[in-house]
Formats: structure tokens, sequence, C-alpha cells
């Protein structure tokens, strides 16, 4: 019953990050419902799945709340929405999961800026969603 518990959370939090990444991308937010989806997956896999202890799993979130309070000082200039995934995500994957989503997801969206820039699809000044990269990276993490 464990395994199918751990692939059932796997499979909705893919599901969910597909979902943010469609809306991301089309009207740039994150639904709430979506928000509140992955951060209850991640609850019920912390609390029946993991056993890390729940500091671990709290400075996980804590790196997604960081995130949101440079969104707030930035006025914007990176999501809050981004920040809230992170805090999800962080609550399922702990400290060390959370870092490696984040580093990969920064390395990820930086390639692609620097593709766009090399092909003068975009500027300095461009924006582009971020949740495509932290989906990608949550799918290399699972390797």
């Amino acid at each position: 019953m464990v395994e199918w518990l751990k692939y059932s959370h796997i499979i909705l939090t893919i599901i969910v990050l597909s979902i943010c990444v469609v809306f991301d991308i089309k009207y740039k937010l994150i639904p709430l419902l979506a928000i509140l989806s992955l951060g209850i997956n991640s609850l019920l896999a912390v609390v029946f799945l993991y056993r890390e202890g729940w500091i671990y799993h709290l400075a996980g979130a804590g790196v997604g709340v960081v995130i949101i309070m440079i969104s707030k000082i930035t006025n914007g200039s990176i999501g809050e929405g981004d920040g809230w995934i992170l805090v999800c995500l962080g609550l399922l994957l702990g400290i060390r999961g959370v870092i490696f989503l984040l580093v990969s997801s920064i390395m990820l969206s930086a390639i692609w800026s620097g593709i766009l820039l090399v092909f003068r699809k975009a500027n300095r000044k461009t924006t582009f969603p971020f949740v495509p990269f932290l989906l990608l990276s949550y799918l290399i993490y699972l390797q």
C-alpha cells in the first residue's frame, strides 16, 4: 500500500505542476486551487510516507517563503506563485530536494534565456514563465 501511495503522490504532483505550467505560460499566473492541491498532497506525503522529520521538510518550505519575500521586495520580479509552488515542493522534498530544484531550475532558465538572446527572440527585459523549469527539474530529481 505504501508503494501505491508513493507513486500516486508523485503522479499527482506532476499533474498539478503540468496544470500550473499551462496557466503560467498562458495567463502568467498560478491558480490558487493548484497551489492548495499541491500543498495538501505534500502535507499528506510528509505525514504518511516520509520519516526525515518535520524540521527537514519545514526548512524546505522555508526556501519558498524566502522566494515569496523576495517577490514582495522586488515588486514581482520573481512571481509570487513560483514561491508558493516552492513552499509546497519544499515541504514535500525537504531542504536538499528544494535546493536542487531551485538551483537546477535557475540553471535551466538561464540556458533558455541564453538561447532566446542568441536568436534575438528576447532581450534583457523579457520575462518568461518559471514553472516549466520547476517541472523539468522535478522530473530530473525523480531520476
